[in-house]
């Protein structure tokens, strides 16, 4: 995983191959320390999403996005995580998106 050179990793759960928070602690720790973007099947309802962001940023990442993707919310995550990449390259890193919940 050392030569993962991504910035953002959008990734999607496959329960039978790995547990998500394997999978999202696995990708957080390559070497370019990217925004690990979380895909799962839907999501209803505030709440659930808010429990389910605060559990994928525990576990090193840094959004979720559900199925199916809305092209405008999926690029709004891509684009805060890159924006936050960015932030903490250059070492003006700002709080976690968590701050934004």
């Amino acid at each position: 995983m050392n030569r993962l050179q991504a910035r953002v990793v959008l990734c999607r759960h496959d329960p039978e191959r790995m547990e998500w928070q394997d999978l999202v602690r696995i990708l957080a720790m390559a070497d370019s320390h990217p925004c690990v973007i979380l895909i799962l099947g839907t999501v209803d309802g505030y709440l659930l999403r808010d429990v389910l962001l605060r559990e994928v940023v525990a576990n090193g990442g840094f959004d979720v996005v559900s199925t199916p993707l809305a092209e405008d919310d999926t690029a709004l995550a891509i684009g805060r995580a890159l924006l936050h990449w960015k932030s903490a390259a250059r070492g003006t890193h700002r709080p976690s998106i968590l701050a934004r919940v």
